[in-house]
């Protein structure tokens, strides 16, 4: 028989050793009777005999200042204001304790102030955008997905770090909607690259110069420069369909007169405030961390260096995972009924 541990002894398992033992048992006999050490059974009956009792003596030391009700409270408060200070929440608790003690008792609730995960602010318009994208797709399966070609721009600066923003949550809050730091398309960029990925298959990354954002020049650098040429190599049959976001340069007459006159096929209704459902945002992730922490680049020429470098040497076996994500994506987004989610 498994011996058990002494902590797990019940006042009534401690009483029935004490029985057997004033039947005449002795204590190896009770011991290999209850699966305990003699140790145990010996520490119980010398327990009795000295106190008349097997309830165990109240342990020393301070007890606890808050009870029950008083944890339900700061589970509350927490809950309803995960961007407090501690010192905020310690003071709106209706019994006065210190804040390390408010800290201790958040963290036993499994609640951690932890840095706020950044995701595009969605309206309700295109929440519904995003359920019935989510919807119409949830069928697809991963080689469906691998047929299409996800692009994206994306900025990258010289040696700037965001600011982070901290939350108390629990480790299934990550992505719930009061836990989220918005974000906003502002500010100015430092380099814009434009990217494009199928299956395990990247097109060439382009750099697209500062001063040229129209239609016609979007056309020109990436469409007539890499896109075009990339797509009569790997897809003469045309069956691969381009991922592109609602950006104006991909809507414009201009770029959708030259992806009809070159038999480029496009998603149609792709919903807006939508990143989450792009793997390549994934890739851009991964490489702005990459490039800041292995190469340190100084100015411009360097990170388009170590952008070309970390781009041509990215993982073939993350591409297919990020392709394999899909489906869990479309079913993710049902379930938060067109709200952000995890990836």
């Amino acid at each position: 028989m498994a011996r058990a541990k002494r902590k797990d002894l019940t006042t009534e398992t401690k009483g029935f050793v004490v029985g057997m033992l004033k039947a005449g048992k002795s204590i190896t006999e009770t011991a290999r009777h209850f699966g305990l050490p003699r140790t145990t059974v010996g520490s119980i009956k010398d327990c009795f005999d000295e106190r008349g009792t097997v309830v165990s003596a109240p342990k020393s030391g301070r007890p606890r200042i808050h009870n029950d009700r008083d944890i339900r409270e700061l589970s509350g408060i927490v809950g309803d204001s995960r961007r407090n200070t501690l010192s905020s929440i310690t003071d709106q608790l209706t019994k006065s304790s210190s804040s390390r003690t408010v800290r201790r008792r958040v963290h036993e609730l499994g609640i951690f102030n932890r840095c706020a995960v950044k995701k595009p602010f969605v309206n309700e318009k295109q929440r519904a955008a995003r359920l019935a994208f989510a919807t119409d797709h949830l069928s697809w399966t991963e080689v469906e997905w691998a047929r299409i070609l996800w692009s994206d721009e994306s900025s990258f600066e010289v040696g700037k770090l965001s600011k982070r923003t901290m939350v108390w949550r629990d480790s299934q809050s990550k992505h719930h909607s009061s836990c989220l730091q918005p974000t906003f398309k502002s500010g100015r960029t430092s380099i814009m690259v434009w990217g494009a990925f199928f299956g395990t298959k990247k097109c060439p990354l382009v750099f697209l110069p500062p001063n040229q954002r129209k239609s016609a020049d979007f056309i020109k650098n990436v469409y007539e420069a890499q896109l075009q040429p990339f797509l009569s190599e790997i897809d003469p049959d045309h069956q691969l369909t381009l991922m592109e976001d609602n950006a104006p340069v991909h809507t414009s007459l201009l770029t959708r007169e030259y992806r009809k006159k070159n038999g480029i096929n496009k998603i149609e209704k792709w919903p807006a405030q939508s990143p989450d459902l792009n793997p390549i945002e994934n890739v851009w992730k991964v490489l702005k961390t990459h490039v800041q922490e292995l190469y340190h680049p100084k100015d411009i020429k360097e990170m388009q260096t170590c952008l070309t470098l970390s781009w041509d040497a990215f993982p073939a076996q993350t591409l297919k995972n990020l392709i394999v994500s899909m489906p869990n994506r479309m079913k993710l987004v049902v379930e938060a009924n067109g709200g952000p989610i995890r990836y």
